[in-house]
């Protein structure tokens, strides 16, 4: 190994040491099955989890029989793009598996499934998306259109992130954090989040 490459291999464990010390309130680091850890969506989710979010949190979780309800409520437009990173978001991931999905009663309905980019991104997945009448103070405990991404690489753990929101005519971006797989331990882990509050809308 050249000297630039041990350092930048020392610069990537200080990054990962910085990472650590400033975790994201709202990440849960959950044991897995090694079957959970593969290339794959995670079919059982945690609906008891999700009730008492909608009771305690600022909006109403509604949870939908099949795609086509849902779609018929959410008439409007709204563009994702999710930015994928290593090092609580210093470093860009490239070649991880992004899938955005609609959580329905029982089953996941699979809007995209791709690949990031050289600089960790998937851009611009149209979507069905709530009025932006929603936004507003009276109507901040509506349901609204709500997202579930799904990230996958090979060298990182799994990461889950549910109940993201998505309004009309209104570009949401979502970053994605990456956890390492020789960061995490031995045992076999993935991270789900519950409605992340790092979102930035244009």
């Amino acid at each position: 190994m050249s000297n630039f490459d041990e350092m930048v291999e020392k610069y990537k464990k200080e990054l990962m040491t910085i990472a650590k010390k400033n975790p994201q309130s709202n990440v849960s680091i959950v044991q897995a099955k090694p079957k959970d850890t593969e290339n794959s969506l995670i079919t059982v989710h945690k609906q008891e989890d999700t009730a008492k979010k909608a009771q305690n949190g600022s909006r109403e979780i509604k949870i939908y029989e099949s795609y086509d309800d849902f779609k018929n409520e959410q008439t409007d437009d709204g563009s994702m793009t999710v930015k994928v990173y290593v090092a609580n978001q210093a470093m860009p991931l490239k070649g991880a598996r992004v899938v955005i999905s609609k959580a329905l009663k029982n089953y996941d309905e699979i809007l995209f499934d791709g690949y990031t980019d050289h600089n960790g991104m998937i851009e611009n997945v149209v979507l069905p998306a709530s009025s932006r009448e929603l936004l507003e103070e009276e109507n901040k405990h509506k349901p609204c259109a709500m997202y579930r991404v799904t990230v996958t690489h090979p060298d990182h753990v799994k990461s889950v992130h549910d109940n993201i929101s998505l309004f009309d005519s209104m570009q949401l971006v979502h970053h994605v954090n990456m956890i390492p797989i020789s960061e995490a331990g031995e045992d076999q882990y993935y991270t789900w989040i519950d409605e992340n509050n790092d979102d930035e809308w244009w």
